[in-house]
Protein backbone atom coordinates (compact mmCIF):
# COMPACT_ATOMS: atom_id res chain seq x y z
CA UNK A 1 0.00 0.00 0.00
CA UNK A 2 2.23 2.84 1.25
CA UNK A 3 4.92 3.43 3.77
CA UNK A 4 5.83 6.51 5.77
CA UNK A 5 8.95 6.70 7.89
CA UNK A 6 9.91 9.38 10.41
CA UNK A 7 13.33 10.91 10.06
CA UNK A 8 15.41 12.12 13.00
CA UNK A 9 14.41 15.73 12.39
CA UNK A 10 10.74 14.80 12.65
CA UNK A 11 10.05 15.13 8.93
CA UNK A 12 8.11 12.34 7.27
CA UNK A 13 9.46 10.75 4.12
CA UNK A 14 7.42 8.91 1.50
CA UNK A 15 8.91 5.56 0.58
CA UNK A 16 6.10 4.21 -1.60
CA UNK A 17 3.34 5.96 -3.50
CA UNK A 18 -0.25 5.15 -2.67
CA UNK A 19 -1.83 2.62 -5.01
CA UNK A 20 -4.95 4.79 -5.12
CA UNK A 21 -3.43 8.05 -6.37
CA UNK A 22 -0.14 9.52 -7.49
CA UNK A 23 1.31 11.91 -4.95
CA UNK A 24 1.85 15.27 -6.59
CA UNK A 25 2.14 19.00 -5.94
CA UNK A 26 0.66 19.86 -9.34
CA UNK A 27 -3.06 19.70 -10.14
CA UNK A 28 -2.42 19.48 -13.88
CA UNK A 29 0.20 16.72 -13.61
CA UNK A 30 -2.05 14.77 -11.26
CA UNK A 31 -4.86 15.18 -13.77
CA UNK A 32 -2.64 13.86 -16.57
CA UNK A 33 -1.84 10.81 -14.45
CA UNK A 34 -5.54 10.24 -13.69
CA UNK A 35 -6.46 10.42 -17.37
CA UNK A 36 -3.68 7.98 -18.27
CA UNK A 37 -4.98 5.58 -15.64
CA UNK A 38 -8.60 5.95 -16.78
CA UNK A 39 -9.81 7.56 -13.55
CA UNK A 40 -11.25 10.68 -15.17
CA UNK A 41 -15.00 11.27 -14.81
CA UNK A 42 -16.66 13.94 -16.94
CA UNK A 43 -18.27 16.84 -15.10
CA UNK A 44 -21.51 15.99 -16.90
CA UNK A 45 -21.79 13.09 -14.43
CA UNK A 46 -22.91 13.41 -10.83
CA UNK A 47 -19.86 13.30 -8.54
CA UNK A 48 -19.65 10.81 -5.68
CA UNK A 49 -18.46 11.29 -2.12
CA UNK A 50 -14.70 10.72 -2.16
CA UNK A 51 -14.19 11.87 -5.75
CA UNK A 52 -11.35 14.33 -6.33
CA UNK A 53 -12.58 17.48 -8.02
CA UNK A 54 -10.25 19.38 -10.36
CA UNK A 55 -11.24 23.00 -10.94
CA UNK A 56 -10.80 25.23 -13.96
CA UNK A 57 -11.53 28.69 -12.59
CA UNK A 58 -9.99 30.39 -15.64
CA UNK A 59 -11.98 28.25 -18.13
CA UNK A 60 -8.89 27.54 -20.19
CA UNK A 61 -8.86 23.74 -19.86
CA UNK A 62 -6.10 23.73 -17.24
CA UNK A 63 -6.74 22.42 -13.74
CA UNK A 64 -5.79 25.12 -11.24
CA UNK A 65 -7.20 23.86 -7.92
CA UNK A 66 -8.39 20.62 -6.31
CA UNK A 67 -10.59 19.32 -3.52
CA UNK A 68 -12.59 16.36 -2.24
CA UNK A 69 -16.28 15.90 -3.00
CA UNK A 70 -18.45 15.57 0.10
CA UNK A 71 -21.81 15.56 -1.65
CA UNK A 72 -23.62 17.05 -4.64
CA UNK A 73 -27.11 18.29 -5.41
CA UNK A 74 -27.89 19.37 -8.94
CA UNK A 75 -25.15 21.75 -10.05
CA UNK A 76 -24.03 22.43 -6.47
CA UNK A 77 -21.07 20.51 -5.07
CA UNK A 78 -20.03 20.51 -1.42
CA UNK A 79 -16.31 20.00 -0.90
CA UNK A 80 -13.39 20.05 1.50
CA UNK A 81 -10.26 21.72 0.11
CA UNK A 82 -6.77 22.76 1.09
CA UNK A 83 -5.21 26.17 0.47
CA UNK A 84 -8.50 28.03 0.09
CA UNK A 85 -10.47 30.74 1.91
CA UNK A 86 -13.81 32.53 1.75
CA UNK A 87 -12.16 35.36 -0.17
CA UNK A 88 -10.00 33.27 -2.49
CA UNK A 89 -10.79 30.27 -4.69
CA UNK A 90 -7.22 29.03 -4.41
CA UNK A 91 -4.08 29.99 -2.49
CA UNK A 92 -6.24 31.02 0.45
CA UNK A 93 -4.07 29.37 3.07
CA UNK A 94 -6.63 27.26 4.93
CA UNK A 95 -8.33 23.85 4.87
CA UNK A 96 -12.06 24.53 4.58
CA UNK A 97 -15.41 23.17 3.51
CA UNK A 98 -16.62 25.00 0.42
CA UNK A 99 -19.72 25.20 -1.76
CA UNK A 100 -18.85 24.95 -5.45
CA UNK A 101 -20.64 24.72 -8.80
CA UNK A 102 -20.24 22.53 -11.86
CA UNK A 103 -19.41 25.61 -13.94
CA UNK A 104 -16.13 25.82 -12.00
CA UNK A 105 -15.19 22.18 -12.61
CA UNK A 106 -12.73 20.79 -15.13
CA UNK A 107 -13.48 17.12 -14.34
CA UNK A 108 -13.57 14.61 -11.50
CA UNK A 109 -11.11 11.88 -10.60
CA UNK A 110 -12.55 8.70 -9.08
CA UNK A 111 -9.92 6.63 -7.21
CA UNK A 112 -10.39 2.86 -7.14
CA UNK A 113 -11.12 2.62 -3.44
CA UNK A 114 -10.77 -0.75 -1.69
CA UNK A 115 -12.09 -2.46 1.42
CA UNK A 116 -8.85 -1.47 3.16
CA UNK A 117 -9.00 2.19 2.11
CA UNK A 118 -12.57 3.34 1.51
CA UNK A 119 -13.85 6.67 0.27
CA UNK A 120 -15.30 7.36 3.72
CA UNK A 121 -11.94 6.80 5.42
CA UNK A 122 -10.36 9.32 3.08
CA UNK A 123 -13.13 11.86 3.62
CA UNK A 124 -12.97 11.53 7.39
CA UNK A 125 -9.20 12.06 7.27
CA UNK A 126 -9.69 15.13 5.07
CA UNK A 127 -12.40 16.58 7.33
CA UNK A 128 -10.26 16.14 10.42
CA UNK A 129 -7.88 18.73 8.92
CA UNK A 130 -10.51 21.48 8.53
CA UNK A 131 -9.22 24.66 10.15
CA UNK A 132 -5.53 23.96 9.53
CA UNK A 133 -3.81 27.13 8.26
CA UNK A 134 -0.48 28.10 6.83
CA UNK A 135 1.57 30.30 9.18
CA UNK A 136 2.29 33.10 8.58
CA UNK A 137 -0.56 33.95 6.25
CA UNK A 138 0.46 34.01 2.60
CA UNK A 139 3.65 32.03 3.21
CA UNK A 140 2.60 28.54 2.04
CA UNK A 141 4.42 27.33 5.16
CA UNK A 142 2.23 24.44 6.27
CA UNK A 143 2.68 20.89 7.53
CA UNK A 144 1.53 19.33 4.24
CA UNK A 145 4.40 20.95 2.36
CA UNK A 146 6.86 19.93 5.06
CA UNK A 147 5.72 16.32 4.61
CA UNK A 148 5.83 16.42 0.81
CA UNK A 149 9.19 18.18 0.35
CA UNK A 150 10.73 16.53 3.45
CA UNK A 151 11.72 19.93 4.79
CA UNK A 152 10.08 23.20 5.79
CA UNK A 153 9.44 25.36 2.72
CA UNK A 154 7.70 28.67 2.05
CA UNK A 155 7.10 31.11 -0.78
CA UNK A 156 5.07 31.44 -3.95
CA UNK A 157 6.68 28.34 -5.50
CA UNK A 158 4.90 26.08 -3.00
CA UNK A 159 1.11 26.22 -3.37
CA UNK A 160 -0.35 23.27 -1.50
CA UNK A 161 -3.90 22.37 -2.52
CA UNK A 162 -2.73 19.21 -4.35
CA UNK A 163 -0.16 18.45 -1.66
CA UNK A 164 -3.01 18.44 0.87
CA UNK A 165 -4.86 15.82 -1.20
CA UNK A 166 -1.70 13.70 -1.37
CA UNK A 167 -1.15 14.08 2.38
CA UNK A 168 -4.68 12.90 3.12
CA UNK A 169 -4.20 9.69 1.15
CA UNK A 170 -0.88 9.09 2.90
CA UNK A 171 -2.41 9.60 6.33
CA UNK A 172 -5.73 7.80 5.98
CA UNK A 173 -6.74 6.71 9.44
CA UNK A 174 -7.37 3.00 9.02
CA UNK A 175 -8.65 2.90 12.62
CA UNK A 176 -11.93 4.11 11.14
CA UNK A 177 -12.36 0.95 9.08
CA UNK A 178 -13.65 -0.93 12.13
CA UNK A 179 -17.38 -0.93 11.44
CA UNK A 180 -18.24 -3.51 14.09
CA UNK A 181 -17.26 -3.65 17.75
CA UNK A 182 -14.05 -5.55 18.47
CA UNK A 183 -15.55 -7.73 21.20
CA UNK A 184 -18.93 -8.66 22.64
CA UNK A 185 -20.77 -5.38 23.20
CA UNK A 186 -23.11 -4.08 25.88
CA UNK A 187 -22.00 -6.29 28.75
CA UNK A 188 -22.74 -5.27 32.33
CA UNK A 189 -24.45 -2.06 33.44
CA UNK A 190 -24.40 1.11 31.37
CA UNK A 191 -21.41 3.33 32.33
CA UNK A 192 -21.93 6.75 33.88
CA UNK A 193 -21.17 9.44 31.27
CA UNK A 194 -22.19 12.49 33.30
CA UNK A 195 -19.96 15.53 32.75
CA UNK A 196 -17.50 13.57 30.59
CA UNK A 197 -16.95 16.42 28.10
CA UNK A 198 -17.43 19.31 30.51
CA UNK A 199 -14.29 19.27 32.66
CA UNK A 200 -12.36 21.54 30.35
CA UNK A 201 -13.36 24.98 29.08
CA UNK A 202 -12.92 23.60 25.54
CA UNK A 203 -15.82 21.19 26.24
CA UNK A 204 -14.23 18.03 24.87
CA UNK A 205 -11.73 15.32 25.75
CA UNK A 206 -8.72 14.59 23.55
CA UNK A 207 -5.46 12.66 23.41
CA UNK A 208 -3.25 13.44 26.41
CA UNK A 209 -6.08 14.21 28.83
CA UNK A 210 -6.11 12.42 32.17
CA UNK A 211 -8.64 11.95 34.94
CA UNK A 212 -11.92 10.38 35.98
CA UNK A 213 -13.76 11.81 32.96
CA UNK A 214 -11.39 9.90 30.69
CA UNK A 215 -11.93 6.77 32.79
CA UNK A 216 -15.71 7.11 32.33
CA UNK A 217 -15.29 7.38 28.57
CA UNK A 218 -12.95 4.38 28.45
CA UNK A 219 -15.43 2.30 30.44
CA UNK A 220 -18.14 3.22 27.93
CA UNK A 221 -15.95 2.23 24.97
CA UNK A 222 -15.16 -1.14 26.49
CA UNK A 223 -18.81 -1.64 27.45
CA UNK A 224 -19.92 -0.88 23.88
CA UNK A 225 -17.32 -3.26 22.44
CA UNK A 226 -14.70 -0.77 21.22
CA UNK A 227 -11.69 -2.13 23.06
CA UNK A 228 -9.48 0.65 24.41
CA UNK A 229 -7.67 -1.53 26.92
CA UNK A 230 -7.59 -0.83 30.64
CA UNK A 231 -9.72 2.11 31.80
CA UNK A 232 -6.76 3.86 33.40
CA UNK A 233 -7.84 7.48 32.95
CA UNK A 234 -5.16 8.24 30.35
CA UNK A 235 -6.39 9.26 26.88
CA UNK A 236 -3.72 7.48 24.84
CA UNK A 237 -3.43 6.08 21.33
CA UNK A 238 -5.62 3.05 22.01
CA UNK A 239 -8.40 5.27 23.36
CA UNK A 240 -8.07 7.53 20.32
CA UNK A 241 -8.40 4.55 17.97
CA UNK A 242 -11.41 3.13 19.83
CA UNK A 243 -13.05 6.56 19.88
CA UNK A 244 -12.59 6.97 16.14
CA UNK A 245 -14.03 3.54 15.50
CA UNK A 246 -17.10 4.40 17.59
CA UNK A 247 -17.51 7.72 15.77
CA UNK A 248 -17.14 6.19 12.33
CA UNK A 249 -19.61 3.42 13.12
CA UNK A 250 -22.15 5.99 14.30
CA UNK A 251 -21.91 8.47 11.43
CA UNK A 252 -19.81 11.08 13.23
CA UNK A 253 -16.62 12.78 12.12
CA UNK A 254 -13.93 10.32 13.20
CA UNK A 255 -11.55 12.85 14.75
CA UNK A 256 -10.93 11.20 18.13
CA UNK A 257 -12.27 14.19 20.09
CA UNK A 258 -15.00 13.43 22.64
CA UNK A 259 -17.41 16.35 22.58
CA UNK A 260 -21.13 16.91 22.90
CA UNK A 261 -22.10 15.09 19.67
CA UNK A 262 -20.05 12.02 20.52
CA UNK A 263 -21.43 11.87 24.08
CA UNK A 264 -24.98 12.34 22.78
CA UNK A 265 -24.53 9.43 20.38
CA UNK A 266 -23.03 7.32 23.16
CA UNK A 267 -26.04 7.98 25.37
CA UNK A 268 -28.34 6.85 22.56
CA UNK A 269 -26.88 3.36 22.83
CA UNK A 270 -28.48 3.06 26.26
CA UNK A 271 -31.96 3.30 24.76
Amino acid sequence: MLSIILLKNGVEKMTVNSKLIKYSASCSLFGDWAIKNKLKVSKSNTPKRGDILLFDFNHNGTSDHVGFVLSAKGNTIYTVEGNTSVTSNDNGGCVMKRTRYKSQVNYFVRPKYTDDITAEMVIQTALAEVGTKEKPKGSNKVKYNTWYYQKAVSGDAYPWCMVYVSWVFAHVNTDTKATTPTKKAYTGSYPNLSNVSRKYSRKYLKKGDKGKEVTKWQKFLNWAGYNCGKADGVFGDKTVGATKSFQYKNGLTADGFVGAKTISKAKETKK
